[in-house]
């Protein structure tokens, strides 16, 4: 049972050591025994992708503002080992809530130290059938912000893409790797992907604001990198980056390894207040409430059967 669980792992501490990448709020989905998404392995301090990938924010599971990376890796210079004590910096995120008690599990975490000027606030909430991720982000004035997942999997589904010919972004820094890089035709600011993984298909709904973009793209591998004791060669990952503008954003997606249809619907709220959403799995259709203020996430309502292999 354990095994088979599903979890999910988020990063909201300081960048405390040279080896580390920027990626604060970064998270990572478990399922079925597999790693179904990943931070990108380093192949060595040599290797030419360590610098320009391996050590960018866009190659991680969290929102990169306005192309750069994080502090500390948003200045350029020669050393791959950048900490925070080097520039008396201090790049500490926040833990906001931490909810382990009852049927259903949240944490939030914020962070106000990596884009100076701009708050980065991720809630989770995790049950046995899906993961809900509500990413906001807040700024004094316009930005550009990729809010990114790399799947350790490959695109399924049937969906209307275009080759993306790439703007400034998709030729500087960390985004130059792409490749395969294509546009999801989402005109109303959602979509609804699947991927084939290790342990079988993952599905998610994303929403974001209207206007927002939302880009495939294929990462870039190096032929000596290995998961450290894996067994079998991990599969390439593939991104998928929602790109919005504006003084602030708010990106809230959905996942899940049930082979059941999956929808959601965000019934209220924006990036500076509360957010009040609906989720569905098959027939199952549960309302949530997560609030603008550090306070419990709280289940407003479930209709539907409840699944006879779930617990």
């Amino acid at each position: 049972e354990e095994e088979a669980s599903t979890a999910v792992q988020m990063f909201w501490g300081p960048h405390s050591a040279g080896h580390q990448s920027p990626a604060a709020l970064c998270l990572d989905l478990h399922a079925n025994g597999h790693c179904l998404s990943a931070s990108p392995q380093s192949a060595g301090y040599e290797n030419p992708l360590h610098k320009t990938w391996v050590r960018s924010t866009i190659a991680h599971n969290t929102v990169t503002v306005d192309g750069r990376p994080m502090i500390p890796y948003d200045v350029e210079v020669d050393s791959v080992w950048k900490t925070d004590g080097a520039r008396g910096l201090a790049t500490d995120g926040v833990l906001e809530l931490f909810q382990a008690e009852g049927p259903f599990k949240a944490c939030r975490a914020s962070n106000e130290a990596v884009y100076p000027g701009i708050r980065l606030d991720r809630t989770l909430v995790l049950t046995d059938r899906f993961v809900l991720d509500l990413f906001r982000v807040i700024g004094s004035d316009s930005h550009l912000y990729d809010y990114a997942m790399h799947i350790l999997g490959t695109p399924t589904a049937a969906l209307q893409t275009q080759e993306n010919q790439g703007g400034m972004f998709f030729q500087d820094g960390g985004y130059c790797h792409l490749e395969n890089v294509r546009t999801i035709e989402a005109p109303t600011g959602v979509a609804s992907l699947s991927w084939e993984t290790a342990s079988g298909p993952l599905h998610a709904v994303v929403r974001a604001g209207e206007g927002s973009e939302f880009i495939l793209a294929d990462d870039p591998v190096s032929e000596k990198t290995q998961t450290l004791g894996a067994l079998k060669p991990l599969p390439r990952p593939s991104a998928l980056i929602v790109r919005s503008s504006g003084d602030q954003a708010m990106i809230m997606s959905l996942w899940s390894t049930q082979a059941h249809e999956l929808d959601m619907t965000i019934e209220d709220g924006r990036a500076d207040g509360d957010v009040t959403v609906k989720t569905r799995i098959g027939s199952q259709i549960e309302r949530w409430h997560l609030p603008w203020a550090a306070k419990k996430v709280t289940q407003l309502g479930q209709t539907g059967p409840k699944d006879s292999t779930q617990e």
